[in-house]
C-alpha cells in the first residue's frame, strides 16, 4: 500500500487511498533534513520584499497583526488537535466513553469561536476587487470586455486578499475581482483543504465561486474571462471547472483561461473537443510553481511529477499519459521555495519597477526566470516549462537523439511559451499577433 500512494494517484481512487496518500505526503515534506527544506520552506526567503507592504511578510502594522493573529491560532488549534485527535481514535487522554455533553459542547465551542476569533482576520466584507489606479483607467476601460477572478489561498485574510489583489492589477493593469476563500487559521485551513480534494467536497466559498462564474460566462459583455488560483484557491478552482463542465454550454466556456500558483489541488480538468488535434473546452491552462515550495511538492508536483536523475517517475508511457491527463494544463517550474502569492511568485515572475518614492510602477520587461533559456526538450516531453540549465537534474526522454538532427535557430525563452507573460503591463497575447501582420 506505502508504494502504491507514493505514486500519483487518480482523484477518482478510492478515499481511503487518497487520505492515506495526504498522510504520506505530509510526512515525508514534514520529516526532512535540513528542516528549512520542508514546512519552514513555505515562508522562505521571507526577504527581500520587492513589493514592499505588498508583500505579505514585509514589517507593516497590517502584516504584522495579521502574523500575530495566525500565530495566536497556530497554537491554540494545535492543542486542541493533539488533545482531540488521540481521544478520538485511541481513547486517550479522555477516554471515548468520557465524551460527555459537556465534552461535546466544549468541542463544539471551539470551533464557533475560532470561527468568530477569525473575523479579525477575515473581516465582513463579501465583495473584493483591486484598489483603482488613475493612471490605469485607460488601461481598464481597454480591456472591460475582461473579467479578470482570483481565488486567494490558504491563510489569507481580507488585508493579504487585497494586497495580492492590487499586485496582479499592477501586474497586468486589469482590475481584478476577489472571490474570498476565507481563512479559519492555517491547521483548519490545511484540513479544509484535505476534506475538499480528498472527498471533492464542495465548501460554501466554492458554491459561491461556482454561481459567480456561471454568471461571468453567461455575460455577453465579456468576451473573455481569466481565473487566477493560488494554493487551495486551486482546488477549488478545479472543483468549480468540474461542476461548469457538466452544467455549461461548452462554447460559453472557450472564453475561460486558468492560471494557477502553488497549486495544492490533485487534479486539474479540461475535457477533450477534438481528438485528432488535441483541443480541449479551455485551451489556455497554466500552472506556477517552485521546485522547492511544500504545498507544490503535495500538490501539483507530487500528481504532475518531474523526472528525476534521468529516470521517470511513471511505470510506462501510457500510465503517465492516463495521470497526467488528468492534470491538463503547461507546467512552469521555477528552482526555488516559497509559497506566498506576491512575495514568492509574482515577485519572481512579474519582477516591477519602483519610482523615487519606492513604488511599484510597472513590470519589467526582463526578469531571471522568463529570460532563461527553455529546455525543449522537457517541454516536449511533460510539457513543463523548465531552465535549460537544469535539464541534467530532470530531463528525461526514452530515445536519445542525434545532436546533428537538432533542430536549428534561435533558443526560446520561457517568456516565449507563457501565455501569462503576455499580459503584463496592460498588454495582451492579441497585441503579438497585431504586430505580426503590420
Amino acid at each position: 500500500m506505502l508504494k502504491s500512494i507514493s505514486q500519483p494517484l487518480p482523484y477518482t481512487s478510492s478515499p481511503a487511498l487518497l487520505a492515506a496518500q495526504d498522510l504520506w505526503l505530509f510526512i515525508s515534506i514534514t520529516f526532512v533534513w535540513p528542516i528549512t527544506k520542508g514546512l519552514p520552506s513555505i515562508i522562505l526567503p521571507f526577504y527581500p520584499w520587492r513589493s514592499g507592504p505588498l508583500d505579505e511578510l514585509y514589517p507593516s502594522i497590517r502584516n504584522l497583526w495579521a502574523l500575530t493573529l495566525h500565530i495566536i491560532l497556530l497554537f491554540t488549534q494545535a492543542t486542541f488537535l493533539i488533545l482531540l485527535l488521540p481521544s478520538l481514535f485511541f481513547g486517550v487522554p479522555v477516554p471515548l466513553q468520557g465524551w460527555t455533553p459537556a465534552c461535546i459542547l466544549t468541542v463544539v465551542g471551539f470551533v464557533v469561536g475560532n470561527s468568530y476569533f477569525c473575523v479579525l482576520l477575515n473581516g465582513t466584507k463579501r465583495r473584493f476587487e483591486s484598489i483603482s489606479n488613475p493612471e490605469w483607467q485607460e488601461a481598464w476601460q481597454k480591456h472591460d470586455d475582461e473579467r479578470w477572478i482570483f481565488i486567494n489561498g490558504i491563510a489569507a485574510g481580507d488585508h493579504w486578499m487585497q494586497s495580492n489583489l492590487d499586485r496582479l492589477a499592477l501586474s497586468v493593469r486589469r482590475q481584478i475581482f476577489g472571490i474570498h476563500n476565507k481563512t479559519q487559521g492555517i491547521l483548519f485551513d490545511a484540513f479544509e483543504s484535505i476534506v475538499q480534494r480528498t472527498f471533492g467536497y464542495a465548501t460554501l466559498d466554492i458554491r459561491d465561486a461556482y454561481t459567480e462564474l456561471v454568471k461571468v460566462v453567461e455575460d455577453d459583455r465579456y468576451k473573455k474571462v481569466v481565473l487566477i488560483l493560488h494554493s487551495q484557491g486551486a482546488i477549488e478552482g478545479g472543483l468549480v471547472l468540474d461542476w461548469l463542465f457538466a452544467t455549461t454550454d461548452r462554447e460559453l466556456l472557450k472564453k475561460l483561461e486558468v492560471y494557477t500558483f502553488g497549486s495544492a489541488a490533485n487534479h486539474f480538468s479540461s475535457p477533450i473537443t477534438d481528438r485528432k488535434r488535441g483541443s480541449r473546452v479551455i485551451k489556455h491552462i497554466e500552472h506556477y510553481a517552485n521546485n522547492g515550495d511544500p504545498v507544490c511538492l503535495g500538490g501539483i508536483l507530487h500528481f504532475r511529477p518531474l523526472p528525476k536523475n534521468g529516470k521517470a517517475v511513471y511505470g510506462d508511457r501510457q500510465e503517465r499519459e492516463e495521470i497526467e491527463n488528468l492534470y491538463v494544463g503547461k507546467l512552469f517550474v521555477r528552482n526555488g521555495s516559497g509559497h506566498q502569492m506576491n512575495g514568492n511568485y509574482l515577485d519572481n515572475f512579474f519582477c516591477a519597477t519602483t519610482d523615487d518614492k519606492g513604488r511599484l510602477v510597472r513590470v519589467e520587461d526582463d526578469n531571471e526566470f522568463v529570460s532563461s533559456d527553455l529546455n525543449e526538450d522537457l517541454l516536449a516531453e511533460y510539457d513543463i516549462a523548465s531552465k535549460l540549465s537544469e535539464k541534467d537534474e530532470w530531463d528525461y526522454c526514452p530515445k536519445k537523439k542525434d545532436p546533428s538532427k537538432a533542430k536549428k535557430g534561435p533558443v526560446r525563452k520561457i517568456k516565449d511559451v507563457s501565455r501569462l507573460w503576455l499580459y503584463r503591463n496592460g498588454r495582451s497575447p492579441d497585441d503579438r499577433k497585431k504586430s505580426a501582420t503590420r
